[in-house]
C-alpha cells in the first residue's frame, strides 16, 4: 500500500506570520542552526531557551506527529 501525504511548505514572512507563541520550524539566514523550533512573540523569533533570530525569513508548521 502506498502512503499519502501532505507537502509542508515554506511561508515567507513577509506574506505571513505565525500566531504568537505558536511553535514552529523558523529559517534563519544567519544563525548557526540555520533551521531551528522557535516561536513569535512581542521581542520578535525566539526559541525556548530565549536565543534571538533576527533574521528569519520563513517559517513552517510543525508537522503532525506520525500514528503508530
Amino acid at each position: 500500500m502506498l502512503a499519502t501525504f501532505k507537502i509542508m511548505e515554506w511561508i515567507d514572512v513577509k506574506k505571513e506570520t505565525p500566531k504568537e507563541l505558536d511553535t514552529v520550524l523558523i529559517y534563519d539566514t544567519v544563525s548557526d542552526l540555520t533551521i531551528s523550533i522557535g516561536h513569535l512573540d512581542k521581542k520578535g523569533f525566539n526559541d525556548w531557551v530565549e536565543d534571538e533570530y533576527t533574521n528569519v525569513t520563513h517559517w513552517m508548521k510543525i508537522p503532525t506527529p506520525p500514528k503508530q
